[in-house]
């Protein structure tokens, strides 16, 4: 029984008001340009620093749902928290917007907000983060809050970064049970340190 239930939660249902994924892997003064491909979605996005060896940064994501049949945009403000030794603790605050273009035309709104947890050095790391966002579609006056766990193991050579990622979760809409959701990913990225100051 197990194995249909996790295969129910890894591709059924849709990934609605998800916050973005390239958020909560690694450093966030490391530009990241990668893509990744989920059991529910594909997914293109761009994590950009505000400085050399600085501590926030933006990130912007475009997934389609290819079961779903949706399209969503999601950015995110990042923020490294306090460093710790052997790993990088974030924080981040954002939006998604996701296009419902089958059946009735909807577009819904929402807020994200969350905290990861990166451990481990630059060759291996093991990302941990914790999500909640809200979407609401007014054509179909629904609400939905989108609670999530997420894990995560990443490892770099080069410029190459691969990840592997599973997030889950429950989404809580008015009038309606809780649905599980959840969807495991394998993504790519391109990595670009930041510069190193030149020596006066």
């Amino acid at each position: 029984m197990r194995a249909p239930a996790l295969a129910v939660l890894l591709f059924g249902g849709a990934a609605l008001a998800e916050a973005p994924w390239f958020a909560v892997q690694g450093r966030p003064e490391t530009l990241r340009l990668g893509v990744q491909l989920g059991t529910r979605s594909l997914t293109a996005g761009l994590l950009v620093p505000d400085a050399p060896k600085a501590r926030g940064s933006l990130t912007a994501e475009l997934a389609w749902g290819f079961l779903d049949r949706t399209v969503e945009l999601r950015g995110a403000r990042v923020w490294q928290l306090t460093p710790i030794q052997g790993g990088t603790a974030l924080a981040f605050v954002g939006g998604s917007a996701t296009l419902v273009p089958e059946g009735r035309l909807d577009v819904g709104l929402g807020p994200q907000v969350g905290v990861a947890l990166s451990a481990g050095v630059r060759a291996f790391t093991v990302d941990l983060s914790a999500l909640v966002g809200a979407e609401l579609f007014p054509g179909a006056l629904t609400l939905r809050l989108t609670p999530r766990l997420g894990f995560g193991l990443s490892t770099a050579l080069g410029p190459v970064q691969v990840s592997l990622a599973i997030r889950g979760g429950l989404d809580f809409a008015l009038q309606a049970a809780p649905v599980g959701r959840g969807e495991a990913a394998v993504s790519v990225s391109w990595l670009r340190e930041p510069a190193r100051p030149k020596a006066n």
